[in-house]
């Protein structure tokens, strides 16, 4: 694909990775930020397979020394034909999603080096990531985030204000087994200070774009050993000036 993203801030550029060697780059920083602090026992090479060189990459990189700091991997239907099912299909079913009308995006494996997380990786990975909506007419982003746990007692809360008010009503959206089976709380006794307290910022942004959720959770019991929430996110909704905030450098 040729490169029409390359928008710089300092010694950091965001593009699209061109080059096998960019792609390694990425997957190395996704396993180094996220993969082995989740699941240390884990072999690098169990984590990764080629449909790492179908998926397109948004990456930032440090032209001081050419290191990958910050990622995204990005999945449209085009792709479909070279991997038969999207990375999120296999933990929740997406047949209805699949069936809407309008490009859809899946946004996986983000992760940025811990010592560059000051602002300004994510801001330039959402000026790719919304310049790459544009340029495919992107309608519907869609993924999975992980929460750290496998036990859903830790994450009732967040589970619970989820599921009370914010599960989309356009698709149906269900977790795959195994499946996350516990009692939700009703919302008068769900404590949203506390969920929204222990939600990734990335989420946080997620919601603040409108984002919804499929009902339910997912064990993802071999992989990050995590509890996984499936986002939506009709981005032709998007605030406008929403997205002049989290890009503003």
């Amino acid at each position: 694909m040729t490169n029409f993203i390359d928008i710089s801030h300092k010694n950091l550029v965001v593009k699209l990775a061109e080059t096998r060697e960019e792609i390694e780059k990425a997957r190395k920083l996704r396993f180094d930020e996220l993969i082995s602090k989740s699941n240390p026992d884990i072999p690098y090479a169990d984590c990764f397979d080629d449909s790492d060189f179908v998926y397109d990459h948004l990456i930032v990189t440090d032209t001081d020394d050419g290191s990958v700091v910050g990622t995204y991997r990005l999945g449209r239907r085009e792709q479909l034909n070279k991997i038969k099912s999207f990375y999120t299909n296999g933990k929740f079913n997406c047949d209805s999603l699949l069936a809407a009308e309008g490009e859809l995006l899946e946004l996986s494996r983000m992760a940025i080096k811990e010592s560059y997380r000051d602002g300004s990786v994510i801001k330039l990975l959402w000026k790719g990531l919304f310049a790459y909506c544009a340029r495919f007419d992107v309608k519907y982003l869609f993924g999975i985030i992980s929460l750290p746990t496998t036990d859903p007692k830790d994450a009732i809360n967040f589970l619970s204000y989820i599921n009370n008010g914010l599960v989309t009503e356009e698709f149906d959206l269900f977790p795959r087994e195994p499946a996350v089976e516990i009692e939700l709380l009703p919302p008068d006794k769900t404590d949203v200070f506390k969920a929204k307290k222990e939600m990734h910022p990335i989420l946080k942004a997620y919601l603040s774009m409108g984002c919804k959720f499929a009902r339910g959770a997912h064990y993802d019991l071999g992989f990050l050993k995590s509890i996984d929430v499936m986002i939506v996110i009709d981005i032709k909704k998007v605030n406008p000036k929403y997205i002049e905030l989290v890009t503003r450098m």
